[in-house]
């Protein structure tokens, strides 16, 4: 993340080492405006996911979906 930008960061929350929220709060300190290129692709939103999302401006993908839903989503973020 410190040496290469980044358009759009799509990441799961559910994973070793470092989960998606843990990802989210490193990968924000070191690029600056980074809610609005990342979306977080999940199969369980909890109530705090949710909220965690909303408050920091975070996109949602829920499992399962389609490949064209991806891209759908994609392309809006990265329209705006």
């Amino acid at each position: 993340m410190k040496k290469n930008h980044f358009d759009l960061v799509i990441s799961d929350v559910n994973m070793p080492v470092m989960d998606g929220k843990e990802f989210y709060e490193h990968a924000s300190s070191v690029v600056k405006d980074l809610n609005d290129s990342f979306l977080f692709h999940t199969g369980f939103l909890s109530d705090e996911l949710e909220r965690f999302c909303l408050d920091n401006h975070i996109g949602i993908i829920a499992k399962p979906c389609s490949v064209v839903q991806i891209k759908d989503i994609v392309s809006s973020k990265l329209q705006s």
